[in-house]
């Protein structure tokens, strides 16, 4: 699967970023990466796809 659109997101996301393990995780609050390149946020997450390859830093983007 291809990186999700933002119309299918939950209305409580504010950010998409794809994690270490190839998978795209809506994000309420802006996420952060961890040592190990793994994102994590302190609001609510929720599985959104696949999508490879994998570049932790570029993936992260905010609501448009």
């Amino acid at each position: 699967m291809n990186k999700p659109s933002w119309t299918d997101a939950p209305p409580w996301a504010n950010y998409l970023a794809m994690n270490i393990d190839e998978e795209w995780y809506w994000y309420k609050e802006e996420p952060y990466l961890d040592p190990y390149f793994i994102w994590h946020s302190y609001g609510d997450e929720q599985l959104a796809g696949y999508h490879e390859p994998y570049n932790a830093v570029e993936t992260k983007e905010k609501r448009p």
